[in-house]
C-alpha cells in the first residue's frame, strides 16, 4: 500500500486514490498503521484494514454521517 501525505494540497494519496484529511501519528488499535482523518466525512479511518475508527454520531441529519460510505477505501485503493 502507498501512501503519500501531500501537505501542499491537503491530501493524503492512498494507492492513487485522494482523501482530503491528513496522516495522523495515532495507531489504528487493530493493525498498528497509522490512522487517516477524512475531513469530508469528520472521521478517522485505518488505510490498511479500511474501516472506520468512529462509529456514526446517530443523529440522522448530520451531515458528515448521513453521507459515509460503508468503508472509507474504495476497493481498488485499498488492495
Amino acid at each position: 500500500m502507498k501512501i503519500v501525505d501531500d501537505e501542499d494540497s491537503g491530501d493524503v494519496v492512498i494507492n492513487g486514490h485522494r482523501v482530503e484529511g491528513w496522516l495522523d501519528d495515532q495507531p489504528c488499535p487493530h493493525c498498528k498503521h497509522h490512522q487517516i482523518y477524512a475531513l469530508q466525512y469528520d472521521a478517522y479511518f485505518c488505510p490498511a484494514c479500511n474501516v472506520w475508527l468512529q462509529e456514526n454520531c446517530g443523529d440522522p441529519g448530520c451531515a458528515f454521517c448521513k453521507a459515509r460510505p460503508t468503508k472509507p477505501l474504495p476497493p481498488r485503493a485499498s488492495a
